[in-house]
């Protein structure tokens, strides 16, 4: 009897393994391509992004490198008032130069710009830092209405679902997957979300396909001349990774990668990269600062300054522009 139990156990325990191995019922194909029908609807949430690495110049010896982290939430439920929080913080280098670095907070709430800049170095003396100090931590805004910036690209998450291009564009997911290689690489738990891993690979031919495809469903369609710049520049490039599906809700909570440009005109670099989403269709926190001025541009020529300081008189406010 204790040898049969014992057998039982050890069957069970492989049958488990083999089980979990196998990961979902559905091929990689089919669950990416779920996934990101599913993801396509999400109209509030939280987001995380990194993306570090260099960019080299044989023929100028010259180098970049860049580190930048981006967090934040957007709600686009309500369309005609959109909401953002991000927060961004960026450190760079040229040549192996000692780390310039820059961090800044940008939220768009009631049709308001809000901006505050943290810190900022000199950016090897570029930057009159005396000049800028008297502006870390405080909050500035613009009217969203004549400022002249672009809410498109955060208003286009939104999705009419009456609207023919949002079924359109949602078939094209079907159609058109950007993604090749896929490979089920096992199950991982991220930030408390069970989720099922799959590695891929851009499929460049796809891509492209997919946007000619959506540009001719917004009426915007790219003629031969851009069709080709879009060829050209993937065939620079390649890009593959890693992709996280939430194993209840079947949606993209996480995306890594690599991106690779191979070497055009002496211009070559390589970055790792990585973006999740949360909250997804939750409320998220977005909300105008506590204390905020409107911004003025004579602010710049003293008056916001602490104590009513004004423009030190030793400062030259006609720097030449950082290259």
């Amino acid at each position: 009897m204790k040898k049969l139990s014992l057998f039982l156990l050890a069957a069970i325990t492989l049958t488990a393994c083999s089980v979990a191995e196998q990961g979902p019922d559905k091929s990689p194909e089919e669950m990416v391509k779920e996934a990101a029908m599913n993801s396509y609807d999400f109209l509030s949430g939280s987001f995380e992004a990194n993306i570090n690495g260099e960019v080299e110049n044989s023929l100028e010896e010259q180098s970049f490198s860049l580190d930048a982290d981006i967090s934040g939430a957007y709600d686009v439920r309500e369309p005609e008032s959109p909401k953002l929080a991000m927060a961004m913080d960026l450190t760079g280098s040229m040549d192996d130069g000692a780390d310039q670095a820059v961090n800044f907070e940008l939220r768009l709430f009631d049709n308001k710009i809000y901006a505050v800049l943290n810190n900022i170095t000199d950016f090897e003396g570029q930057i009159p830092l005396p000049l800028v100090q008297g502006f870390f931590g405080k909050w500035w805004f613009i009217p969203l209405e004549g400022s002249g910036f672009q809410t498109d690209t955060l208003t286009s998450f939104y999705k009419d679902p009456n609207d023919p291009k949002t079924q359109a564009i949602k078939d094209l997911y079907m159609e058109h997957l950007m993604f090749k290689d896929l490979k089920y690489e096992g199950s991982e738990n991220v930030d408390g979300t069970d989720t099922y891993v799959y590695s891929w690979t851009l499929d460049k031919e796809e891509t492209v396909a997919y946007l000619r495809a959506v540009g001719e469903i917004n009426d915007q369609k790219l003629d031969e001349s851009e069709l080709a710049e879009a060829q050209t520049f993937l065939a620079s490039i390649e890009v593959s990774g890693k992709m996280y599906i939430d194993q209840t809700e079947i949606v993209v909570v996480r995306v890594e990668g690599q991106f690779e440009l191979m070497e055009i005109q002496g211009v070559s670099g390589n970055f790792d990269f990585s973006y999740g989403l949360s909250d997804l269709n939750e409320d998220v926190d977005v909300s105008a600062p506590d204390e905020a001025t409107e911004f003025n541009p004579s602010a710049f020529l003293g008056g916001a300054l602490p104590e009513g300081e004004g423009l030190p008189v030793d400062i030259d406010v006609n720097v030449e522009p950082v290259q």
